[in-house]
């Protein structure tokens, strides 16, 4: 598991649902992850679940996108 730093915690606070399937991240049939990304096929940013991510061909990493997961409690920020 993977530590994170207090001072630099970042949290999603928005909605949950893929913009692309209409899937809600938080239900517990997902793994867990959502991520805010730019679809690259339309150049428009939304959030996505794990699987319209990748059918999309978004991407992790500064001016991309982002990757967040469910805690239990919140979204934190794993990588973006």
């Amino acid at each position: 598991m993977k530590m994170i730093d207090m001072k630099k915690r970042v949290t999603w606070t928005g909605k949950t649902q893929c913009d692309a399937c209409g899937f809600d991240t938080k239900h517990e049939e997902g793994d867990g992850v959502l991520y805010d990304a730019q679809d690259q096929l339309t150049d428009t940013w939304g959030v996505f679940c794990s699987q319209c991510f990748r059918e999309l061909g978004c991407r992790v990493g500064t001016g991309l996108g982002q990757k967040y997961r469910w805690d239990g409690e919140e979204w934190i920020k794993v990588a973006g």
